[in-house]
């Protein structure tokens, strides 16, 4: 006798009071856009209970990449002296542990202008 097919054993198992991390949300200061020469912040911020993760701020092309831990829920990333080297749009993501867990959100995205003033 030929054995059966085979069995497929799922296994789910769910943390107590953990959920999908929500995506972060991401503003810049100033808003808009940002002048030559000035100085900029990004800040990233999650609605969670798990507050004691990493942020994550990453640009989209080229190596920039800075990590800093969450402090009430946000973190913000200073862009001194913006030129158009800065140029470009920035993701952001948290990520935290629970359990022994690694969890990460989803990725959410700015982007960042700058801007030159010519004197005549």
């Amino acid at each position: 006798a030929s054995p059966g097919p085979p069995s497929l054993l799922i296994l789910l198992v769910r943390l107590p009071g953990v959920r999908i991390l929500p995506k972060p949300r991401i503003s810049m200061n100033p808003a808009g856009e940002v002048t030559w020469g000035h100085n900029a912040g990004i800040t990233c911020s999650i609605s969670t209970q798990h507050s004691d993760g990493t942020f994550i701020l990453q640009k989209t092309s080229g190596s920039f990449r800075k990590t800093q831990t969450c402090s009430n829920n946000s973190a913000t990333f200073r862009i001194v002296n913006v030129s158009i080297d800065n140029e470009g749009s920035y993701r952001c993501q948290y990520q935290t542990q629970v359990s022994g867990q690694d969890f990460s959100s989803p990725l959410k995205l700015i982007h960042l202008v700058s801007s030159s003033y010519w004197l005549r």
